[in-house]
């Protein structure tokens, strides 16, 4: 029987991370200064977070094409019930996040319980949703929080430099706990202590 091969994992995204990395930095002297990292990471976070919650959907076989429109339509509600309802900041930010989790329960009920295919259901949500905002947003295009909004304030401010080492020293040890104690019981269970596929 031959050995199962080997598995590049997150190889290939690393090598080409790697790759990008230095083709910018070559072409452009500033690229790797800490003003623009920092610019970089500030950019790139809301999509992370998105990307992150998408990895669920991908590890089931799934298809999310309605995430970036969903987060769209939950921010134009945020904004539009603040702006042009008068509600509390706070009040405004959790009827977003419930209108978020209600969306995404009922695609989650549709695919689970209906059986509509994922591709289906978050390409007509992507349309749907994307109609949605503009209505809500109206005519101007955009709703701009004013410079003061607690919100603008929280999204311009930065963690301090010990809580973030402290949650990068708590991940580290999460995960390395987690996959200690998979070794663990696949050696207790007499399985190897790699898995093999």
């Amino acid at each position: 029987m031959n050995p199962p091969a080997a598995e590049l994992g997150s190889i290939p995204v690393l090598v080409g991370l790697i790759a990008i990395t230095v083709v910018f930095a070559v072409v452009h002297q500033g690229f790797l200064s800490a003003y623009n990292v920092e610019a970089l990471v500030i950019q790139a976070a809301p999509i992370i977070v998105m990307a992150m919650g998408l990895v669920f959907v991908l590890l089931l076989g799934e298809t999310d094409l309605s995430a970036g429109t969903t987060g769209g339509l939950c921010s134009a509600i945020t904004a539009v019930l603040i702006l042009r309802q008068g509600a509390s900041w706070w009040l405004a930010l959790i009827v977003g996040l419930l209108a978020g989790l209600i969306i995404g329960f009922g695609m989650g009920w549709l695919r689970a319980r209906v059986g509509i295919p994922s591709f289906v259901i978050t390409l007509a949500t992507f349309l749907t949703f994307q109609g949605v905002t503009l209505i809500l947003i109206g005519g101007q295009g955009s709703v701009i929080l004013p410079g003061n909004s607690p919100l603008i304030k929280l999204e311009n401010s930065f963690v301090p430099l010990w809580l973030g080492w402290t949650l990068l020293v708590l991940l580290v040890i999460g995960y390395a706990a987690i996959k200690v104690n998979d070794a663990l019981g696949r050696r207790r269970a007499g399985s190897p202590t790699r898995p093999s596929r």
